[in-house]
């Protein structure tokens, strides 16, 4: 029953930390409000995380992280500084799922596989919106923006909801885009020489 319930926490916290790669702050709020209504247990030492102020802090970091996203450059700028941020916000949600475990085997997992989650996440759709503002000149980056802020907003509501079933769907979903990006990476290296001088 331990190891299920670890394989439970580690599923939830890697799908949290995977909405983490959409926005920052929408899965840390998911997870205040949702600990404040003892849908999640706290770690120890981290019972601030359903408190009122907490819940008032990151609904207004929440607001605000969406709004700017929606003004043209400022996303850019945001992606920019967003990896680290959203690596940090995972390793936060993905320990905070792990309330059941030992806290030195939660933070290890939290580490490597939320903060991994999360950077993976925001690394692929930096390349989404970096392709947007190449190809539309930042027209439609309005739209990558809305839908990173809703599959943010579902895919954290539903992995406290359904956990097993986000789990395994955020999993391989994650293996679908570390093999896009391995794939991206590979071919500009490999098209890198042809560039250069004869």
């Amino acid at each position: 029953m331990e190891y299920a319930q670890l394989a439970l926490g580690a599923g939830l916290g890697i799908a949290l930390a995977a909405a983490c790669g959409f926005r920052v702050f929408v899965p840390m709020l998911v997870v205040a409000v949702a600990t404040r209504l003892e849908m999640l247990p706290a770690q120890d030492g981290l019972e601030w995380v359903a408190s009122w102020w907490a819940i008032v802090a990151l609904s207004t970091a929440t607001v605000v992280e969406i709004a700017a996203y929606y003004v043209p450059w400022v996303d850019n700028i945001l992606d920019t500084i967003g990896v680290p941020s959203a690596a940090v916000a995972g390793v936060l949600v993905a320990y905070v799922a792990m309330a059941d475990a030992h806290p030195a085997l939660a933070w290890t997992i939290a580490a490597v596989a939320g903060g991994g989650s999360a950077a993976t996440v925001k690394l692929g759709m930096t390349a989404v919106r970096g392709a947007s503002t190449a190809t539309t000149g930042g027209t439609m980056n309005w739209a990558v923006t809305s839908v990173e802020s809703a599959t943010s907003s579902a895919l954290a509501i539903l992995a406290v909801v359904i956990p097993v079933g986000v789990a395994v769907i955020t999993l391989v979903g994650l293996g679908v885009l570390i093999y896009f990006i391995v794939r991206r990476r590979r071919r500009a290296r490999d098209e890198a020489p042809s560039e250069g001088p004869a």
